[in-house]
């Protein structure tokens, strides 16, 4: 068996290059001082993608098109405030409220009986 003071001779003795002088600096910057992007990259495109819906529906109205397309959309959006549809809409946010509460990663059932 090596004890430490064989093992670090051969270490001492081994002939290694010298790094690139750059190197820990591009290190660092690849990793640690790297910039963090303000949004994943799915949530940009849904907002850039909803904007462009939302200049596109605009123009659409002041052009005059939409005027009567935009009342029948109101009306029927009346709809989806109906008692009833509130109703489901709260029994749905309490299951996924209730499912993930549960299917957290930190919880198991002897952290839930504690």
């Amino acid at each position: 068996m090596i004890d430490n003071e064989r093992f670090e001779r051969a270490l001492d003795a081994l002939e290694l290059e010298e790094p690139h002088p750059r190197l820990r600096s591009r290190i660092l910057a690849s990793t640690v001082y790297r910039a963090t992007p303000l949004a994943p990259a799915w949530e940009i495109w849904s907002v850039g993608t909803l904007l462009a819906l939302a200049v596109w529906s605009l123009l659409w109205v002041l052009d005059g098109a939409g005027s009567s397309a935009l009342l029948i959309a109101a009306r029927r959006l009346t709809g989806i405030f109906s008692t009833e549809a509130m109703m489901w809409l709260a029994v749905g946010a309490a299951a996924t409220v209730w499912i993930a509460f549960f299917s957290s990663s930190n919880r198991t059932p002897t952290t839930l009986a504690q």
